[in-house]
């Protein structure tokens, strides 16, 4: 999908001109690359130690290095995402003179705010996963609502997110040894495709509890990710001998509805839904149950992992974004603040706990189905 940040020009911008433009993305929430575009700014190619620092920050120079690019006429920046969406967060220009604008970006619109005057140096603009990741760790030690689930999802996404691991490595010694690592890397990409395909298959053919590839190795990285799962879940939400079911269906009821939402000092928003892979809690749930892994556990889990697919679509379904039929379709910038407070004022919470209780795994695998169909179409 090819998109475009905007700099309206609209916002009687000061008659200046560019050389550079950075955008910064959210770390660990997909990726995107930069395209050259007919604003006069073409798409740089960051060397081995950038990518290394920053793998997030997609970025642009001027044709012409010395006269720069005019904001006369507002500015477009273009750039390629993938399957699932990236998360513009705010835009860097160089000016010719040396001195740097930070702008903020709408992820629903991808407009771009007025610029702010943040003076000669780039270091500090350009925040990259590790960064991110320290950032996010010290607020959590502030944050006094929900510390429980937000700690829960904060770990789960370091210990498991490719994008993350390393810089959580780097930034957390001791965290995550080379053969977890590694492992992480393995499973995480394994496992992803093989989810997708399983979904799809069973919305398809509206069958019950299936997994259509059960290769010894996709076995193999699902046990690490399923006992990695409850490791964090035993200890976020303790409880003798397992998890509080109660508390861990209270933490995937508000991480659905936004509820968990923290805001950084860097202006980056997380712990939060990035995408319609929200639905593969559930699917790798379904995935180790039919595959006999921690089926105890998974069995407790499920019913909580696909209801909260019920609050996550409706409070992420945006009249704004357009057709939603895949998952890039919905996160962030197809999150209404409204929707999710109406969900939870209007009590449907607790009709939809009543309505699934006692369900069975079969029944649970028909109701993913129906929301695949109803939401995710685009797929099937």
């Amino acid at each position: 999908m090819n998109l475009a940040i905007q700099l309206p020009k609209s916002l009687a911008l000061p008659q200046v001109n560019i050389s550079a433009a950075y955008v910064v993305l959210l770390p660990g929430r997909g990726s995107a690359r930069a395209r050259s575009s007919k604003s006069g700014f073409e798409r740089v190619h960051p060397d081995a130690k950038e990518r290394g620092i920053a793998p997030n920050v997609l970025r642009y120079a001027s044709e012409n290095a010395q006269d720069g690019v005019s904001l006369g006429e507002g500015l477009r920046l273009e750039y390629t995402v993938d399957t699932e969406r990236a998360l513009p967060v705010y835009l860097v220009l160089r000016l010719v003179n040396g001195q740097h604008w930070r702008c903020e970006i709408d992820p629903a619109t991808l407009v771009a705010g007025a610029p702010v005057e943040r003076g000669m140096s780039l270091a500090g603009l350009l925040i990259g996963p590790r960064q991110y990741l320290e950032e996010f760790a010290t607020e959590l030690d502030r944050v006094k609502d929900h510390r429980a689930a937000r700690s829960f999802f904060f770990d789960l996404d370091r210990r498991t997110n490719p994008q993350l691991v390393e810089a959580a490595a780097a930034a957390f010694p001791g965290l995550m040894p080379g053969n977890t690592l590694l492992g992480t890397r393995l499973a995480t990409s394994s496992l992803m495709q093989a989810l997708g395909a399983q979904l799809v298959e069973r919305a398809r053919t509206n069958s019950g509890l299936r997994t259509t590839a059960t290769h010894e190795h996709l076995r193999t990285h699902a046990t690490f990710i399923s006992r990695m799962f409850f490791t964090l879940a035993n200890e976020h939400f303790p409880e003798r001998n397992s998890y509080n079911l109660g508390q861990f269906e209270d933490a995937f009821e508000r991480f659905a509805l936004g509820e968990l939402a923290i805001r950084l000092p860097s202006g980056m928003t997380t712990t939060q839904p990035s995408s319609g892979y929200f639905v593969f809690f559930a699917e790798i749930g379904m995935f180790c149950m039919t595959a006999g892994i921690a089926t105890n556990e998974w069995r407790r889990a499920l019913s909580v992992l696909v209801r909260a697919q019920v609050p996550f679509f409706r409070s992420h379904t945006s009249d704004a974004v357009g057709l939603q039929s895949r998952i890039g379709d919905y996160g962030p910038h197809s999150y209404v603040p409204a929707q999710a407070q109406q969900f939870r004022a209007t009590n449907r919470l607790a009709t939809l706990r009543s309505e699934y209780a006692g369900l069975g795994i079969a029944e649970l695998a028909q109701k993913s189905n129906l929301l695949t169909q109803t939401f995710l179409s685009g797929m099937l």
